[in-house]
């Protein structure tokens, strides 16, 4: 039996996918969101790594469930996953697992950015 649920560098995060379909059949758009999730997805955590620093598990929370959403608007499964155990920690202020959470949204952020690049992504799909 094939374990679905193991990914190997070679494949793409689970629901990755669904983030490289146009949106509303608009390859810009979807190009454009994920342009600005590069760009936003730095400053999250950096804001997530303050809020464990000064063990605030209120705004680990807050920070944990705005970047499920923004992840799962994009398919990205991985992330969003990332931040339901982020809420999920601050809400019950485990900031020591927040910590542990961090490493792995850094670490699935530079994953997803590595697969975009490998896979020519933002470049023009053949028509």
């Amino acid at each position: 039996m094939k374990d679905t649920n193991r990914q190997t560098h070679d494949t793409f995060p689970l629901g990755y996918q669904v983030a490289l379909l146009p949106v509303g059949g608009d390859q810009a758009v979807r190009e454009e969101l994920l342009s600005f999730f590069d760009k936003e997805f730095p400053h999250r955590l950096a804001e997530i790594r303050r809020a464990i620093c000064e063990e605030d598990g209120n705004r680990v929370r807050k920070a944990g469930h705005a970047l499920k959403g923004v992840a799962a608007n994009l398919g990205l499964d991985n992330l969003r996953d990332a931040g339901i155990s982020l809420e999920k920690a601050g809400k019950e202020y485990r900031l020591h697992d927040a910590t542990w959470i961090l490493v792995r949204l850094r670490a699935e952020f530079t994953r997803l950015k590595e697969l975009r690049q490998l896979r020519g992504f933002g470049e023009k799909e053949p028509a």
